[in-house]
């Protein structure tokens, strides 16, 4: 079965919805929540948590977990290009409890930090932002840390 959606980015940037009825609503509830847990997307929806997940996994090829903290990541990127809102600020409304467990969760998925980030201080499409696909996440930090010392050379 080939997926309807091939990526997150694909589904976050969407402007119309997918017409697969299951996908859009989970994507209207992520929007309207700052829920980081797939259980309670499932119960907002008022469906079996696993039933969901699985039906989410066929129709995209991706957990709705991942999902959700994919779509979180490319969230807090958005908003962390508003300058006017606070680190703090950006992880609640990402459904941060705390803004480390949002510094925590940006490094590991872009490899910097959301301040490195905003500040400019790292290439926003950076080439070491950690890729499941290509890049182990030691691997990609080994690369981030290759690429700040070239930074620092450079100053």
């Amino acid at each position: 079965m080939k997926h309807i959606v091939e990526s997150v980015e694909e589904l976050y940037h969407a402007r119309e919805p997918t017409g697969e009825v299951i996908i859009d609503e989970v994507v209207n509830t992520v929007r309207r929540t700052r829920t980081q847990r797939s259980s309670d997307i499932a119960l907002l929806l008022e469906v079996e948590h696993r039933l969901l997940n699985d039906a989410f996994k066929l129709l995209t090829g991706m957990n709705l977990s991942t999902m959700i903290i994919e779509w979180r990541m490319l969230q807090a990127k958005d908003l962390l290009d508003d300058k006017s809102l606070s680190v703090q600020e950006v992880a609640r409304r990402c459904g941060f409890m705390r803004k480390k467990n949002l510094i925590l969760a940006f490094r590991r998925r872009w490899g910097t930090t959301p301040y490195a980030y905003r500040t400019g201080k790292l290439l926003r499409n950076s080439n070491y932002a950690v890729n499941k696909d290509h890049h182990s996440r030691k691997n990609a930090l080994r690369i981030a840390r290759e690429h700040l010392s070239q930074i620092d050379e450079q100053q």
